[in-house]
């Protein structure tokens, strides 16, 4: 119970972040902060499809500026834990929330079967 607490904390703390502090990237990017057409994906629908992806519990989410390579301005920063104690770094679109990268000692175990 304590971690969903955690959970929804940090989701309450990104919610509220004064606005600059999430527009940054989109700045960076010569994108426009509130633009219909770059609208964050939901956190929850995020975490959700990682539980689909990978067994343990979502302990972080930030939002973080994309990587060229990713191309997209935004996306989700998500650290897991897992069943066996490490922690996995998932990287996430937070425009259309596709899997970018996912990297950490025991990530094949932490893998659901599709």
């Amino acid at each position: 119970m304590k971690r969903w607490g955690l959970i929804w904390l940090s989701m309450l703390f990104m919610t509220s972040l004064h606005g600059n502090v999430i527009a940054e990237p989109f700045r960076e990017k010569g994108l426009r902060h509130g633009n219909d057409n770059h609208k964050l994906a939901p956190l929850p629908r995020v975490i959700a499809l990682t539980k689909k992806r990978f067994t343990g519990d979502v302990i972080d989410a930030q939002i973080r500026a994309g990587q060229p390579h990713e191309e997209t301005p935004l996306v989700y920063e998500l650290r897991l834990l897992t069943e066996a104690g490490h922690i996995l770094k998932i990287r996430v679109d937070a425009l259309n929330a596709d899997f970018l990268e996912a990297e950490g000692q025991g990530l094949n175990k932490a893998r659901r079967a599709r």
